[in-house]
Parts: structure tokens; C-alpha cells; sequence
């Protein structure tokens, strides 16, 4: 695909990324107001709003993919494209490794609660392992983060737009607040100092550098150049000899006899 096809691709990927701001300001309204604890209308209506903006985020992430594929070849670049692979392929085995223990650790608690009388099962119990699992997320995301962070960093070399680089430090400096929030509201919930909806909390300020830096990215996608977007003038064949003449395309002088552009291969 062309690059401007790209730009654009990569443009409206990053926009609605972005609009998944919308489902987490739901879920802080819906802690907040405790409507979590309950099924009811609202926040029946809340899930429904949710989901869409979810799936327009996963559009999002499916143009933006391919759009950085298509940057990869405009290029020359493979490792544009290639540093998502190895990001997405280690969030994935990153996952599975700390659902497997985590699964292990809640089951474990839960089995040994059912068989002890006295204290009888409590939901409580299950908080500790699940503040263990947002914090253990917030380093799986790190590692696709991380390498999202030298695509752009590559990118933005290659496209000469640095608003790549902004976005890029960004998007990392919210990952990393994500994983030291996390960590932190983890040991408060492991001496049970805070409850489900405090926890939740932790990862608001992360979230919101991870927005800015999509808002950064979107900007910075649509400030990509076309590398021919420069426009030529003809030199006026009187002030060169007749047995010349002139590329349309870049203006390059060719003998009368080429077919070719020998500098941008248009044809003549």
C-alpha cells in the first residue's frame, strides 16, 4: 500500500485507541458510585456502552498493525513490524504464565477456606490473589509496551516526524507508573488496607498517559510526508542543449534517447 494509505491507516487506528478513554471513565464512575456490587439498568446500559468503545478500540488495534506492516515495507524497515511481533508474542506467553499461577493461587485459597470451618469462606479472601493478578498484568503490558516503544522510536527515524519519539516515551512512562501502582495498591490489598474499588484506582493515572500518548500518535501518523511529495519545475529547455530532455516527475536531466528516470525511474 502506498504511504499515504498508511498514514491514514495509522491515523484513525490511534484515534479510536483513544476512545477507549470512554469505557474507563465508565468503570471509575461505576466503582465510584459502588454500582458494581449490583445488576441492574445502569449499569446494565454501562456494559453495553463499554463494550462498543471496546470494539472500536480492537479496530483501532487491527489498522494500526497494519498500518505499521505497510510502514515496515515504504521503508525498508522490517523491524518496525517485527518489534510488535515480538511484543505481542511475549505479552501472550507473559499472560498465560501469571493466569496459570494465578488460577493456581486463588483455587488454593479458596480449596483450603472450604475445608476450614472456622473462619468460614469469605470473598475477601480471593482480593489479595486478585490485586497480585492487576499488578502482574501491569508488567505483561510493560513487555508489549516496550517493544511498541522501539517501533515508534524506529519509525519516527525513518519518517523524520520526532512526534514519534514524544509519543513513544509517553506510552512507556505510563507503563511504568501502571507496574509501581500496581505493585503498591497490591501490598496495601494483600494486609487488606484497601478494598476492590481503591485498587481499581491504581491504574488511572497510567491510563491516562497511555491516552495522551495515543492522542500523540494519532498527530504524528498524519505528519508523515509522501517521499515524492515535493513538487519540480521543467528547466526551460532553451538554456540546455536540444539533444536533452527532462524528467517530468523530479526534473533530472536525461539524454533524448532514455526510456527511464535514472534518478526516480519515471518513465519518460
Amino acid at each position: 500500500m502506498p504511504i499515504e494509505t498508511n498514514r491514514s491507516l495509522g491515523g484513525i487506528g490511534a484515534i479510536l485507541s483513544l476512545v477507549g478513554i470512554v469505557s474507563t471513565i465508565i468503570t471509575l464512575i461505576e466503582y465510584g458510585l459502588g454500582n458494581y456490587t449490583q445488576f441492574n439498568a445502569a449499569n446494565f446500559g454501562s456494559l453495553i456502552a463499554s463494550g462498543g468503545v471496546g470494539l472500536l478500540a480492537f479496530v483501532g488495534f487491527v489498522l494500526f498493525f497494519v498500518a505499521m506492516h505497510g510502514f515496515s515495507r515504504d521503508y525498508g524497515e522490517r523491524r518496525i513490524f517485527n518489534y510488535l511481533i515480538y511484543g505481542l508474542v511475549g505479552t501472550i506467553i507473559a499472560g498465560v504464565v501469571i493466569g496459570i499461577i494465578w488460577f493456581a493461587l486463588t483455587f488454593a485459597s479458596i480449596f483450603s477456606s472450604f475445608s476450614n470451618v472456622n473462619p468460614p469462606f469469605s470473598p475477601n479472601i480471593v482480593m489479595p490473589y486478585a490485586a497480585l493478578l492487576m499488578g502482574s498484568i501491569g508488567i505483561a503490558t510493560l513487555v508489549w509496551v516496550y517493544f511498541n516503544f522501539k517501533a515508534y522510536n524506529l519509525l519516527g527515524e525513518k519518517s523524520g516526524v520526532p512526534l514519534f519519539w514524544t509519543g513513544a516515551r509517553i506510552l512507556l512512562g505510563g507503563a511504568i507508573l501502571n507496574v509501581v501502582m500496581g505493585a503498591l495498591f497490591a501490598g496495601l490489598a494483600l494486609t487488606e488496607a484497601i478494598d476492590s474499588s481503591t485498587l481499581t484506582l491504581a491504574f488511572t493515572p497510567g491510563a491516562i498517559l497511555t491516552y495522551s500518548a495515543q492522542g500523540v500518535f494519532a498527530v504524528a501518523f498524519f505528519r508523515i510526508k509522501s517521499p515524492f511529495a515535493k513538487t519540480y519545475s521543467i528547466p526551460n529547455a532553451s538554456t540546455y542543449p536540444t539533444q536533452l530532455k527532462y524528467c517530468s516527475n523530479c526534473g533530472t536531466v536525461a539524454q533524448m534517447d532514455s526510456v527511464y528516470c535514472a534518478k526516480c525511474g519515471n518513465k519518460l
